[in-house]
């Protein structure tokens, strides 16, 4: 019987050892070696493809499997995140387990910023392919930019906290005439 770490490493064994990585025993735990392992695994993209696969599969899972995929979940590249951001959400809102629902937390924020550099970037593809079609403007124009939040803080010379700018009506004089 060949060992899971002796470095055969086909993709029948990455798929069973991730699978007995994330099983139900509450009694196995996942150790430093076998996460370092799991994460030179995710540099191969056919291995990376079985393990996105097969947590996937562990996050739709009871608690035990669950928690245990969001931990390997750490070892795979944010850009592989993006298609569990609904797999993502429930267990970042999880009230059982802070631990957990604070690295769900994490990767689903990681997931949904690659998620927006993706859609930004596909923008950009699509305004420039619409730029070679019909010729580009001649100001360079481009879409208007989000409105920022309002910047609270100093306003003159004293500090105006974002509750108390609403609360404070400025004096109006009028003139006597």
């Amino acid at each position: 019987m060949t060992s899971l770490y002796a470095g055969n490493d086909d993709l029948y064994d990455v798929r069973s050892t991730i699978e007995w990585l994330t099983n139900s025993s509450p009694y196995l735990s996942i150790d430093w070696p076998t996460y370092a392992l799991v994460q030179s695994w995710c540099q191969h993209p056919d291995k990376l493809g079985i393990i996105v696969s097969t947590l996937t599969e562990r996050l739709k899972s009871a608690a035990p499997s669950s928690f245990k995929a969001v931990i390997l979940l750490q070892a795979i590249p944010s850009a592989s995140l993006v298609p569990l951001i609904d797999a993502l959400e429930p267990l970042a809102a999880n009230t059982d387990n802070a631990y957990i629902a604070l690295i769900a937390k994490s990767l689903l924020d990681a997931a949904k910023a690659e998620k927006s550099k993706a859609e930004e970037e596909d923008a950009k593809l699509k305004w420039e392919e619409w730029s070679g079609r019909f010729g580009r403007s001649a100001v360079g124009w481009l879409p208007l930019p989000e409105p920022r939040e309002p910047e609270w803080g100093w306003y003159g010379m004293r500090w105006v906290p974002e509750q108390a700018w609403w609360q404070q009506q400025p004096e109006v004089k009028e003139e006597e005439g």
